[in-house]
């Protein structure tokens, strides 16, 4: 089974080495960007992660971010607030 969150990176100052934290169902967590990094993907301030188990694997687009966000919400997938 996979689990899959999105988040919203809110300090992407360490971005250079593939770390950023990230507002993933309303807590701050450490995401690696590394595979991003790997295929010169700049990860900023702003982005929504698709993120598995600790690692961003997709810069999302916002609309498609926030379509994931509801769609949790209402299988009662995350606690996620503020959205």
């Amino acid at each position: 089974m996979c689990i899959e969150r999105v988040g919203q990176v809110v300090d992407a100052e360490g971005s250079d080495s593939g770390v950023v934290i990230a507002d993933v169902g309303g807590v701050y967590r450490r995401i690696s960007t590394a595979l991003l990094v790997l295929d010169g993907i700049e990860v900023v301030r702003g982005d929504w992660l698709r993120i598995h188990v600790g690692m961003a694997v997709e810069v999302l687009a916002d609309e498609e971010a926030r379509d994931l966000v509801r769609a949790y919400e209402l299988t009662g997938s995350t606690e996620r607030r503020g959205l």
